[in-house]
This record gives structure tokens, sequence and C-alpha cells, in this order.
């Protein structure tokens, strides 16, 4: 190396870097800006199908979860309305059958008692025995322990009519027949029947979510 080269390269800054390494930087982040473009392109639309895919699952889970919420309250409104039915007609059946013995007791009292008279109490017996039976699966535990006490004291004061009368039904002969039976006795159990019917009755409706009374 000569003398003035070796001056030239003596002089030199030493952080001076050569103009092509410049360029060859500029060309390197030239590609990698191409490249992540490129990249973007391909993955956009992969990534866009996996946000949108996400977005419709969401969709999916909230809009079962609002018809579970649904069903949950329709299931819920239709089992109030069945309950309600059943109450209601246990309640009248209960209430029917207490006023067909109230009305048989005084025609053994008055004794105007025939044939079609003691065939409309057993008729009566018949429907409320069918609808105590039937409702049994629908109404609470609760319900059925007060409708089973009154369901005991109909069917007890059936029996006592049914022995005052001189043509008493084969169901009629109960552990309860006692030998002091009267018209009146069987008025003043039936005046306790009818309470085991109104205790029912508030039972019912307060499980509707009615006032008691």
């Amino acid at each position: 190396m000569t003398d003035e080269a070796s001056a030239t390269s003596a002089g030199s800054p030493a952080g001076l870097r050569h103009p092509e390494m410049g360029i060859m930087n500029t060309g390197v982040t030239t590609v990698i800006a191409a490249t992540l473009a490129v990249l973007g392109t391909l993955f956009s639309p992969i990534l866009a199908q996996r946000v949108s895919a996400r977005m419709k699952s969401q969709e999916f889970d909230l809009a079962r979860q609002q018809r579970d919420e649904d069903r949950e309250v329709e299931q819920e409104r239709l089992t109030h309305v069945e309950r309600r039915n059943s109450y209601t007609q246990l309640n009248a059946q209960m209430r029917a059958m207490h006023r067909k013995l109230l009305n048989y007791l005084h025609l053994v009292r008055s004794g105007n008692l025939a044939d079609s008279d003691r065939a409309k109490l057993d008729a009566a017996r018949h429907l409320y025995l069918e609808s105590y039976f039937d409702v049994q699966m629908l109404i609470s535990d609760e319900v059925l322990r007060a409708a089973g006490r009154a369901n005991d004291g109909l069917s007890r004061a059936y029996g006592m009519a049914r022995r005052l009368d001189s043509i008493p039904s084969a169901d009629a002969m109960t552990p309860f027949e006692l030998a002091d039976e009267t018209v009146e006795s069987t008025f003043s159990y039936l005046e306790e029947v009818r309470q085991r019917i109104a205790d029912a009755r508030n039972i019912m409706r307060s499980e509707l979510g009615l006032t008691g009374g």
C-alpha cells in the first residue's frame, strides 16, 4: 500500500459506513415489509374467517341460552296452569261431594229418601274420587296431605250417611262405624270436614300466589 493510500485510509472517520451498506439495509427493509404485506394478505382471510366463526359460535350459544330460558319459563307457566286447573277441579269436587252429603242427610232426616237420591250420591262420590286420584301426580305434597285429610273425612261421612239409610251400600261398612251415629252427629262431623276442605283450599291458593282466607 502506498503512503497516499495509507494516509487516506488512516484519515477516514472510524464510524463512517460505506454507501453500499445503506443501500443494502434499505433493500432488506423493503423485502421484509413486502414479505409482511404478503403474509398479511395471505392470513387476513383466515383470521377474518376465524373471527367470524367465533362470533357466530357466540351468537349461537346466546341464542341457545335464550331458547333454554324461554323454554324454562314456558314450562313453569304450563306447570302453574296445570296445577291451578288441578286445584280448581279438586276443590270443586270436594265441595260438591260435601254438599251432596248434606243434602242426603236432610233427605234421611225427612224420610223422603228415594233410590234416585242414593244413585245421585254414589255418582257424585264416583266423580269426586276420580278427580281426587287423577290429580295426585300433579299437586304438591302439602296439598296432597291436606286433601288426604279432607278425603278421609268425606269417606267417613259417606259411610255414616249410608249407615243411617235403610239400605246402606257395601262401601258404607268402614272401620269408622259407631253405634251412636245419628243424623245430628253426622251433620256435626260434616262441619269438621268442611273445615278440612277449607284448609286444603287455602293451601292451594297460597301455592298459586293468591291470598288465603
